[in-house]
């Protein structure tokens, strides 16, 4: 598991969206100087569990020589050398981005730039691992940037843009292409927050599969586009669902159930979504003896490329860390499958097996 990001706020602005926009890289520790040390006092200094953060981002008003004093009391503790810095600006003047590099900072950017910008400038402060192709390491964030962008606009009525659909499966499926699904899992699976990682992951599954099975260029990105979009719905369920640390109530339930017609419906609103988009979105939970949902589609009422999606979803489901469970071995969660033989189409599922037999 790689260091964890610090990230540094005070009380000017709420850090939790940007938290969550920093998990996407990886683990995050959030540190508020709101929460704590009196004039004179110590904050927690700028190390992780094991001593160490690979990158630090501090979100505070640099023009408050508080927070100003307490950020540098956290970042060199005991005149230890501070980790990369990043510190965000709010525009309000040249005295600001003097003051950041008095501070130490490493780079500087404005607080209000694209989502994108900001995690390609946190990854170019602390370089991924060896072991972590470059192709791979910019793609995720890429992608994942793309894919939090489509959840927020679901969640806010914003317009979701066929483009940024488009452009995310290009760059998932070029770096799968070339790397392989294992260097996309390595990245995806330092991802803290649970719907962007199993996102991210049954995409890169369904894109690895499409490219075993031969499917055309223009076929490939249609079913990454779709697999892009599939959940879509869950950026109108609740967070505290989403991010529930147990296992969900019936009622908690009933309402992630709802995400399937509310993706389709949200993608049919907005428009320019081919019928493959519309098809998964609604029906990735439908199984073939009618058992599942929405609408209790069976046999060959179910498309090929939602059976696709189907295998993919689940695989990625059980492969998964989960607050209220540790991620199962891909050949434990291929034994399960396979006792679905009613509910998933055999010949996909054989070819699926045989796709992801040495992932570990």
């Amino acid at each position: 598991m790689p260091d964890p990001i610090l990230l540094i706020s005070d009380s000017h602005r709420p850090s939790e969206p940007l938290a969550r926009t920093l998990a996407l890289l990886g683990s995050v520790t959030t540190l508020s100087l709101a929460d704590g040390a009196p004039d004179g006092g110590s904050h927690r200094p700028a190390e992780g569990p094991d001593g160490r953060f690979s990158t630090v981002v501090a979100d505070i008003d640099l023009r408050d020589a508080r927070s100003v004093s307490s950020l540098r009391r956290c970042l060199m503790p005991g005149g230890r050398a501070a980790p990369p810095t990043l510190c965000l600006l709010d525009g309000s003047g040249h005295d600001e981005t003097v003051q950041a590099w008095a501070i130490g900072a490493s780079a500087v950017m404005p607080v209000a730039a694209g989502r994108e910008q900001l995690l390609a400038a946190v990854l170019s402060l602390a370089p991924p691992p060896a072991t972590v192709t470059p192709r791979v390491s910019r793609a995720v964030p890429g992608v994942g940037a793309a894919l939090a962008d489509l959840l927020e606009g679901a969640a806010s009525g914003t317009a979701i843009r066929p483009a940024v659909v488009a452009d995310a499966s290009v760059l998932m499926l070029d770096a799968i292409g070339d790397d392989g699904i294992g260097a996309w899992l390595d990245v995806v699976r330092t991802i803290d927050d649970i719907t962007y990682q199993h996102c991210l992951s049954t995409a890169g599954f369904v894109a690895a599969f499409a490219l075993r099975l031969g499917f055309s260029r223009r076929d490939g990105e249609a079913l990454c586009r779709a697999a892009l979009v599939h959940d879509i719905g869950k950026g109108r369920v609740p967070l505290e669902i989403l991010g529930k640390q147990g296992g969900l109530s019936p009622g908690e339930r009933a309402v992630m159930r709802e995400h399937a017609a509310l993706g389709h419906e949200l993608l049919v609103m907005q428009g320019g979504f081919d019928s493959m988009s519309l098809e998964i979105a609604r029906h990735h939970h439908e199984f073939l003896d009618g058992s599942g949902y929405p609408d209790g589609l069976a046999g060959a009422a179910i498309p090929d490329h939602v059976r696709i999606m189907t295998i993919c979803d689940i695989f990625g489901a059980l492969t998964e860390r989960r607050p209220y469970k540790p991620a199962m071995a891909p050949a434990d969660a291929m034994r399960i499958m396979g006792g679905m033989d009613n509910q998933l189409d055999g010949d996909l599922l054989h070819s699926f097996r045989d796709c992801f037999r040495d992932l570990d």
